[in-house]
């Protein structure tokens, strides 16, 4: 019996083991398994990024021309990268002017407005002035009445007559009230003429500021370099007073218009060559031996092969000659 129980218990214990065993193998498979479902996610997530990079890189790249606001969009590829870079090269260089010339005629714009301004006040200072000359000019003929004058206040003053007093005092009162508002007319004409004056020379001012700084935009150094060589040549060469050709600046247009004549005449004058000399050409000196032919001397009878019949003949007769 206790064989068998023995038997028993030991069949069980491989039962449990056997058991255990599968538990393990199902976790294992279970793990596995797992793990390439992972992998296949990882696999799977991979190909969507790199699908999505595909798809960026199959975008096309786009090129924008904004040309004064107005933006043209194209597609990189349609247009040849050359034509393209000269494109905006050019689009570049027309809104550049385009600024350059904005920018003129605000300063222009901006020089009218003072103009008009400083005519305005001009205008307002001289329809003053002249009111207020008028005034004096109407004062002073009511103080040229005779009934104002000295002797006529005199005389009323030394009548027994008090009617011919009383209207000496009135007279005498009114004129220095005349001769009051006619100074302060005086006063107030003076004052506007001089404000007119002042007003005049600071637009002279600007005006010879603003031809100056033209210029100088244009040519640097002007002023300094070359408004004098300007004034010179058109005070010598068109007869101007030298005090007008002073006020260049006034004028800037006339001003460089002058400024290139004068280059020119400069660069004609620098350019114009002188006549050539003519030159004799060298003669040769008659009779003149070379001095190879004087130094070669012949004989007569042994180098007579190295002459001709006639320098022979020749050479033959002066021998006789000097014999």
């Amino acid at each position: 019996m206790e064989e068998v129980e023995v038997e028993v218990e030991v069949v069980e214990e491989h039962q449990q083991l056997d058991e255990v065993d599968e538990g393990v193998e199902e976790e294992v498979v279970e793990t596995q398994e797992g793990e390439d479902y992972d992998e296949e996610t990882e696999d799977e997530t991979e190909e969507g990024e790199e699908q999505d990079e595909e798809g960026e890189d199959d975008e096309p790249e786009e090129v924008e021309i904004n040309f004064g606001g107005e933006k043209l969009v194209l597609r990189k590829g349609e247009v040849p990268d050359e034509l393209l870079s000269k494109t905006q090269d050019y689009v570049k260089s027309v809104e550049a002017a385009h600024t350059r010339r904005s920018q003129d005629l605000a300063e222009q714009r901006k020089q009218v407005e003072q103009q008009v301004q400083t005519f305005e006040r001009l205008n307002q200072m001289s329809d003053q002035a002249l009111q207020s000359y008028a005034t004096g000019q109407a004062i002073l003929n009511q103080l040229n009445d005779p009934q104002y004058s000295d002797q006529e206040i005199d005389r009323l003053w030394r009548s027994d007559r008090q009617e011919d007093r009383d209207t000496a005092r009135i007279l005498t009162d009114r004129k220095a009230q005349l001769n009051q508002q006619y100074n302060q007319a005086l006063s107030i004409t003076k004052q506007l003429e001089d404000q007119q004056t002042q007003a005049q020379q600071e637009y002279h001012a600007a005006q010879m500021q603003a031809g100056k700084e033209k210029l100088e935009s244009k040519y640097a150094g002007f002023t300094d370099l070359h408004a004098p060589k300007v004034v010179d040549y058109v005070v010598n060469n068109y007869g101007i007073n030298s005090e007008e050709a002073q006020d260049w600046p006034l004028n800037p247009a006339f001003t460089e218009m002058a400024y290139k004549a004068m280059m020119y005449d400069d660069l004609k004058a620098k350019t114009r060559t002188k006549p050539k000399s003519k030159t004799k050409k060298a003669e040769p000196i008659k009779g003149e031996k070379s001095q190879k032919q004087a130094k070669q001397r012949y004989d007569l009878n042994k180098d007579a092969d190295k002459m001709s019949a006639d320098e022979w003949r020749k050479r033959r007769l002066a021998q006789k000659q000097r014999s």
